[in-house]
């Protein structure tokens, strides 16, 4: 996914993915560790450029992550562990995108307006795709309307920004003086992401169909287009990322070693059991020698010779009888 921006006027906009800025690496909530990063900067004689100027800036593809290149963004399921937000907060809270923008203190164009003096058309345009015009004198009343309620939550519903692979993309320094932008008519806004299902769900609106990729692309023979930029100096700090794809197989690692080691485990329970085995079966049959020594050893009741001739006498009267 990417963002485009269309302006008719300077903005200064400041894009964070789940509360992380995407030029900067700071969380939106700055504190002294945030004072203490641009301090370092610069002294490096680093830009702390943390916004992009629109219209001059046409799109955004990902996060500053190397010079030159950004990590494209990649919507991803809120409490994966894969996410911006969680990679450097460790925990997925905010998710979604927000937004800060600073228009700047320059008029716009003046326009000729095709319309009466006094008269004013507004159309409303539906979720939809029905359109509403609002007539001069027209009174507009507003009413909840509560979608949904009832059901089973929707799995993975909401998303949160993941860092992708790297594609070409420098952001435009801005080299207007600060006192261009209007800061007391800052305006921010959140945007939070739902999948295909929940969208359609919530807006009554069937999603859009996925876009092209780059697989289509060369299975078509579609040409790619690039765009001269020149090397900016303006990076973010995220070292600490790890992409989609490096996150999967860091976990399918870890997951096999896990096997290896419980298969290890078992083996040396095994090896234990059968040497255990041995030994009770040393102990119960002990040594053949050592068996008949004992027998050898067994005392034996002798009686004198009058004593058994006597005994069988006495047995052989009573059967007489």
């Amino acid at each position: 996914m990417w963002i485009n921006f269309k302006a008719s006027r300077r903005f200064a906009i400041k894009i964070f993915v789940g509360g992380i800025n995407a030029i900067s690496g700071e969380p939106m909530k700055e504190d002294s560790a945030t004072m203490l990063h641009r301090l370092t900067k610069l002294a490096k004689n680093e830009s702390i450029q943390d916004y992009v100027v629109a219209p001059k800036q046409l799109w955004l593809d990902g996060i500053a992550s190397n010079q030159g290149y950004v990590r494209q963004f990649v919507a991803t399921p809120l409490w994966s562990g894969y996410s911006v937000e969680a990679q450097i907060t460790g925990q997925d809270v905010s998710g979604g995108i927000q937004f800060v923008v600073v228009p700047s203190k320059t008029p716009p164009k003046l326009f000729k307006l095709s319309r009466q003096p006094g008269t004013i058309s507004i159309v409303i345009k539906m979720l939809t795709g029905k359109s509403i015009q609002i007539k001069n004198g027209t009174v507009i009343y507003l009413i909840l309307r509560l979608r949904g309620g009832g059901g089973p939550p929707i799995k993975d519903s909401e998303l949160g920004i993941a860092p992708g692979g790297l594609i070409k993309q420098c952001f435009l320094e801005d080299y207007y003086p600060e006192s261009t932008w209007d800061i007391e008519r800052t305006l921010s806004f959140n945007v939070q992401i739902l999948n295909t299902q929940l969208f359609e769900q919530v807006t009554g609106v069937s999603p859009p169909r996925t876009p092209i990729s780059a697989k289509m692309c060369l299975a078509h023979g579609l040409p790619f287009f690039e765009i001269y930029n020149k090397t900016s100096a303006v990076v973010g700090d995220f070292k600490a990322i790890t992409s989609v794809a490096g996150m999967a197989m860091e976990k399918a690692t870890d997951t096999e070693n896990g096997e290896e080691d419980d298969e290890e485990d078992n083996e040396e329970d095994d090896e234990e059991y059968d040497e255990e085995g041995d030994e009770d079966s040393e102990m119960d049959m002990g040594n053949p020698a050592d068996q008949t020594a004992n027998q050898q050893a067994e005392p034996t009741l002798e009686y004198p010779s009058s004593y058994l001739t006597q005994m069988v006498r006495t047995i052989a009267s009573s059967l007489s009888v």
